[in-house]
């Protein structure tokens, strides 16, 4: 397998396509890419085509080029974890709520 950028092959591992399009082990490639790449079986037969500039971000890193709409994932810094959300309140704090307030309500009348 292989792709073709502007008459230029370059051998690659088998592709994945999704929200993403994910070529491994491709060498060589000078970026950013702006012309057609067209992915090729062994024998030349034409798969798909797809132009690069209909992606908001070509990655090509350890001989593995991505066209992604996926944002730039930011950085990890250590320290600035979020708060933890408050946990809902489950049916079990309602009844608990219910027996104090019931309870109240009968030690009051029981003292009257």
């Amino acid at each position: 397998m292989y792709i073709e950028i502007d008459g230029k092959q370059y051998p690659c591992g088998k592709p994945t396509f999704g929200e993403s399009l994910t070529w491994p082990n491709v060498g060589g490639l000078e970026t950013p890419l702006t012309k057609t790449i067209i992915t090729c079986a062994d024998d030349g037969f034409i798969m798909r085509k797809d132009d690069p500039s209909k992606w908001e971000r070509q990655v090509y890193e350890n001989d593995t080029l991505t066209l992604t709409n996926q944002p730039e994932p930011e950085p990890y810094e250590p320290g600035e974890e979020p708060e933890p959300p408050e946990p809902e309140p489950t049916i079990q704090d309602v009844f608990e709520i219910f027996e104090i307030l019931l309870g109240a309500e009968t030690e009051e009348t029981e003292n009257e």
